[in-house]
């Protein structure tokens, strides 16, 4: 009989890291740089321990390894419960090994030492895999928020133009509503206006279990009314408190109403009013929705809200056109997409300078706060007048809002809002554009933009004015564009102007255009007075050097002031 010989103990744990060290070439090479990072990380500990004096000492470099284990594992609380489990489990699994086979025998020294590779390579791998897959769950949420916006857009498109009644695009909206949290039921009821707490049933989805053991105080043109305090027990007013707060909650309801476990109330928004509540039912689960759906329906509410009040307007607006000029009565709805107030921005001061020419508008602006203290401003110039140049600005208010404000860069930001405008609708319209997010945190200003942006920087270090620039086409024509960003560094008293072109294409009764050149020179001269002094300023000198001609295009200025 031949007598087998083991391998030595060295060659033992050769083998076993030699194994772990293919694993961290294979995430090299399906991660790239992360992936080389981990390979270089694990491989550099390996050889410091072979070839150092901390060889002799296992228990002291057992130590260090437990220390970086521990480091990585620190930001777990991004993690869901289940991942954080499977990362607990490597390190629990690590360090059992090492005491259970004793610090400094023969299988400690053979297993523990890949054992702590395995396990940090683990970590790393999970935590670049859910960054990946919580990314492509977000963009993939955000695409189905877009395209049901668009969806109820392309219903209130039709209803202008004759080809559908009110209560479709009602049901359109519920319809969002339901699938975007994957709801077994909803209803909407409309606020009926002088008759306090009574809610008119306008549209159902599903079979919602809150009509079906209550009786209607009245029914009107084949509509059933209800008392809002009817709908829940007298313990729980969720309606009630739904149209006093205006804002969407949601409620676990065990058995109540009957068969319903979890329960959303949205109310619908037009002209700062509760005119509607959808409410929305889940049978099959309790749990409610996660804090990125929460989100991005609460925007798909915000834009339904604004759908139903440029309808409105043009509705109202067509009652009078009789008696105003076309392009009035489009301008008026307009209006409503504008921000009816300006939020307030940590580490910065601004005002917003606003006017807009007779008739349609073509300038929308908007600021959207941030995490971390960060501000983010949106200032563009739609070509064009008219309905389509509407809804052109009405998808863009859709989706900045649903995006504007976030963690990603500018440049993702405005590549988005291409997209919808092109993809989404394919209107024939475009736009020039500029994004910035003002990091007070970072002392940097990160922006994005096209070929027509508008943006300069007085510099109080130096009394000079910078102007930031981009090379990139107008939203609207290619649909594949990439849109990049800017980082520019700012400091305190630094001012930043963002303006259309009507500002400085202001033309006075000779043919003299206004030009930058005298906007700079403004902004040098006032540049010690508070914000809003600088745009009234601003204001008064474009007055003055219209001498009575009026601005013939919209005229939108924002001035920023670093703290």
């Amino acid at each position: 009989m031949i007598p087998i010989q083991l391998p030595t103990l060295p060659v033992m744990r050769g083998i076993l890291s030699g194994l772990v060290v293919l694993y961290g070439l294979s995430l090299a090479s399906t991660h790239t740089r992360q992936g080389f990072g981990i390979f270089v990380l694990t491989a550099g500990l390996q050889l410091v321990r072979e070839l150092t004096p901390l060889s002799s000492h296992p228990v002291f470099f057992s130590l260090i390894e437990g220390v970086v284990l521990i480091l990585l594992l620190l930001p777990m609380g991004r993690y869901s419960p289940d991942i954080r489990r499977h990362l607990l489990i490597s390190l629990v699994a690590y360090l059992g090994l090492g005491i259970a086979s004793g610090p400094g025998s023969a299988l400690h020294q053979v297993l523990v030492f890949p054992g702590f590779q395995l396990s940090l390579l683990i970590i790393m791998h999970t935590r670049i895999r859910t960054e990946r897959y919580q990314d492509r769950l977000h963009l993939s949420q955000m695409n189905q928020t877009l395209s049901l916006m668009n969806t109820t857009l392309r219903s209130m498109g039709t209803l202008l133009d004759g080809g559908k009644t009110g209560a479709e695009l009602y049901g359109t909206i519920l319809s969002g509503a339901v699938e975007h949290v994957y709801a077994d039921a909803g209803i909407l009821f409309l606020v009926e206006d002088g008759q306090q707490g009574i809610l008119r049933v306008e549209q159902t989805r599903g079979r919602p279990p809150l009509l079906q053991e209550i009786t209607p105080v009245g029914n009107s043109e084949g509509a059933d009314y209800y008392r809002a305090e009817d709908l829940f027990p007298a313990s729980a007013p969720y309606i009630q408190e739904a149209i006093q707060e205006g804002v969407t909650r949601w409620h676990v309801l065990p058995g109540q109403p009957k068969g319903c476990r979890v329960i959303g109330l949205s109310p619908l928004l037009v002209d700062q009013k509760v005119y509607g509540i959808i409410v929305l039912f889940q049978f099959r689960s309790s749990r409610i929705p996660r804090d990125h759906q929460r989100s991005q329906y609460n925007q798909y509410i915000s834009h339904a809200g604004i759908t139903l009040e440029t309808v409105f307007s043009l509705w109202k607006a067509q009652e009078l056109r009789l008696h105003t000029a076309e392009g009035d009565y489009i301008g008026q709805a307009q209006k409503h997409l504008l921000p009816k107030a300006l939020p307030p921005a940590p580490g910065a001061e601004y005002e917003v300078l606003s006017r807009p020419a007779r008739g349609v508008h073509s300038d929308y602006w908007d600021v959207f706060p941030g995490p971390q203290g960060n501000t983010a401003f949106l200032v563009s110039d739609i070509a064009g007048k008219g309905m389509l140049s509407t809804l052109t600005m009405t998808i863009i208010r859709g989706t900045a809002n649903l995006i504007g404000g976030s963690e990603r860069k500018a440049g993702e930001v405005v590549t988005w809002l291409n997209r919808a405008i092109t993809r989404r609708l394919k209107l024939d319209r475009f736009a020039n554009l500029v994004y910035l997010n003002l990091q007070p945190s970072l002392g940097t200003v990160e922006c994005a933009g096209t070929s027509h942006q508008n943006m300069m920087i007085y510099r109080l270090e130096t009394g000079s004015i910078e102007t930031v620039t981009s090379d990139q086409p107008a939203l609207g024509i290619d649909p594949g564009t990439e849109y990049l960003s800017t980082s520019v560094p700012v400091d305190s008293g630094d001012i930043i102007l963002v303006y259309t072109d009507g500002v400085v294409e202001s033309v006075n009764p000779q043919g003299i255009q206004y030009t930058s050149r005298n906007l700079a020179r403004l902004l040098v001269e006032a540049h010690h007075y508070p914000v809003r002094a600088i745009r009234e300023r601003i204001q008064e000198d474009l007055l003055r050097f219209e001498e009575g001609a009026g601005n013939h295009d919209d005229q939108t200025l924002v001035v920023i002031k670093v703290k």
